[in-house]
């Protein structure tokens, strides 16, 4: 599962996303975080978040083998142990 951000996260968004997330963070960069597990979002929290951040938030589940793009290029793919990088 990953989440992308149109424009960088600021410091109150990053330490937001780490808060909801704590212990499910694969890898996150200015625009991208990469969940190690499924997890169940809330709407309400989302809305939050994406007023938190003054910007939309997408969130994307992803199949073993996709392939996500970071912000710097480097790029992941899902596996069986989780999020690689390519």
């Amino acid at each position: 599962m990953s989440m992308q951000f149109e424009q960088p996260m600021d410091e109150e968004t990053e330490k937001r996303v780490k808060q909801m997330f704590a212990g499910n963070i694969a890898v996150i960069d200015e625009q991208n975080v990469l969940l190690e597990k499924l997890t169940e979002i809330q709407q309400k929290e989302m809305s939050k978040l994406a007023k938190t951040a003054k910007q939309p938030v997408t969130v994307n589940i992803h199949d073993q083998g996709d392939i996500v793009k970071m912000s710097d290029g480097t790029e992941y793919q899902v596996t069986k142990q989780g999020w690689q990088k390519v």
